[in-house]
């Protein structure tokens, strides 16, 4: 189990702190964008706008602002869709390959862990 652990382990591991960065991105942006949202309407609730000026998110409005664009394009490159459909394929095999790490990681552990208590148990 560890040759495997130690053979996979530097294949993935970029890709899965790429996943891990671009995921806490898109939560910080998405977090950004609700405060943004929020202080932009009650700005706007205190000093009334002219009529021809857009609030920054309508309800028709499909355009994207501010840090929503940002994590448009985040969601894009997390989910893989950024890089066609082999990104996909390599976004499912890094899923897989942390499901691996993590079920290896902890076999090893436990088997190191029973190992010590063997050993303790005899002397």
């Amino acid at each position: 189990m560890r040759k495997w652990h130690r053979r996979i382990a530097p294949v993935f591991a970029v890709l899965l702190l790429l996943m891990a960065v671009t995921g806490l991105a898109i939560q910080t942006t998405e977090l950004l964008d609700r405060v943004s949202s929020t202080t932009a309407a009650a700005a706007a609730s205190r000093v009334p706008a002219p009529p021809s000026v857009r609030s920054p998110r309508t309800p028709g409005d499909k355009r994207r602002h501010g840090w929503d664009r940002w994590s448009h394009w985040l969601k894009r490159v997390h989910s893989g869709e950024a890089f066609g459909p082999a990104g996909v394929v390599v976004n499912i095999l890094c899923g897989a390959a942390l499901l691996f790490f993590a079920a290896s990681g902890l076999s090893m552990y436990l088997s190191m862990a029973l190992r010590r208590w063997r050993r303790r148990r005899r002397e």
